[in-house]
């Protein structure tokens, strides 16, 4: 999450994050090392609980004020990450990165180069609304999470403008964004419409509010072994029982299932992360990941892609085929190349922005030099 707020952030939630992101890199990882039940669904649901952990409350009922600082904060870096990918487009593709005449998976639109009038477009929609191009395909989750919380913004100052009384101006708060999501999931259910980002984000906005809930009024400290066992045992239900495929990408059979899911997830991630914290090194890799985990979000996939590349100039992957997701090759079993996978995953992104900061380190203190 944001700088200034990691300061004051609990280690064991910071190690939960890093759990966490390394699991949707597996997750997007094409093989059969790990069960696809166990690296899906619940890390989206879980950051968007984690992310209601440190919202202050009067903080959020200001929407001017809090929307700007998100705009800064959140919103502009990753605009300006989706913006280089749009500039390398045309350099993508002669790289062999996005295949030229295949066509994008999810879209599917084939990669062409692109021509200045095609780049003009793209860069404006990417100000805008960015969707589509493959490197970013993780950035919807950036982009839920800054629109979920301007609609929590916005809806905490109405509330609190119609009702005086605090107490019920936060029920009213809760009940506009829990019905709101509902419906929002009904329509995508019954007569499968949904509004790109905004759907996505107003079921987002209930798990932020939910996190928040969690933490601020109920006060969980995540240590309480029965309260664990019972969380294993709705994971285990949604592990073993046949559910359909969850994801912010497709249908939820309801508004209940993933946020219970999502909620079980939490704490037994949490309450594990409290243990790991006991182990000086590896808590401290962990909490540094979970630290940059948004950034990881951002660029594991371009960290694939790399990888890929790599491995075809080596000619590693001569006996491979490419899953149809186009991030990685499907690699089945074999264990040396998903941990080749899983280190560009995570590791890429750690020295991108690592080299990002010390450069804008230098910068700043050139500038200063200069004054």
């Amino acid at each position: 999450m944001l700088a200034e707020e990691q300061k004051c952030r609990d280690k064991y939630v910071d190690i939960a994050k890093g759990l966490a992101i390394i699991d949707i890199v597996c997750w997007h990882i094409s093989s059969k090392i790990i069960p696809g039940k166990f690296v899906s669904f619940w890390p989206i649901v879980f950051f968007f609980l984690v992310a209601g952990f440190y919202i202050k409350e009067e903080e959020i009922a200001k929407p001017a004020k809090f929307i700007a600082h998100k705009l800064k904060t959140l919103y502009l870096p990753a605009t300006i990450i989706y913006l280089i990918a749009i500039l390398l487009h045309n350099p993508l593709c002669r790289w062999g990165f996005y295949p030229l005449g295949s066509a994008h998976p999810k879209t599917n639109v084939d990669f062409i180069l692109w021509d200045s009038k095609t780049y003009l477009f793209n860069i404006l929609k990417t100000i805008v609304a960015p969707n589509g191009e493959l490197v970013m395909g993780a950035m919807w989750f950036l982009y839920a999470l800054f629109f979920a919380l301007c609609f929590l913004s916005v809806t905490a100052f109405i509330s609190r403008k119609i009702l005086k009384d605090r107490q019920r101006a936060d029920i009213l708060w809760v009940a506009i964004v829990v019905l709101t999501s509902t419906v929002s999931v009904s329509l995508n259910i019954i007569y499968n419409f949904s509004i790109p980002r905004i759907s996505q984000s107003l079921t987002a906005a209930t798990f932020i509010l939910c996190g928040m809930l969690l933490k601020q009024r109920v006060k969980l400290n995540f240590n309480n072994w029965i309260i664990m066992i019972i969380a294993v045992t709705i994971y285990l239900q949604y592990i073993l029982l046949p559910h359909s495929h969850l994801s912010f990408h497709y249908k939820f059979p309801d508004l209940i299932f993933p946020l219970a899911l999502g909620i079980a997830a939490l704490y037994v991630i949490l309450f594990i992360s409290k243990k790991l914290e006991r182990i000086p090194f590896l808590s401290g890799a962990l909490s540094y990941v979970g630290r940059n985990s948004l950034y990881i979000m951002a660029l594991h996939i371009f960290g694939f892609f790399l990888c890929t590349q790599i491995m075809n100039a080596l000619g590693i992957s001569e006996n491979l085929s490419m899953a149809n997701s186009l991030y990685t090759y499907k690699i089945g079993s074999n264990f040396l190349l998903w941990v080749l996978y899983l280190a560009f995953g995570v590791g890429v992104p750690l020295i991108i922005i690592k080299l990002f900061r010390v450069v804008k380190t230098l910068v700043v203190s050139k500038t200063k030099g200069v004054k």
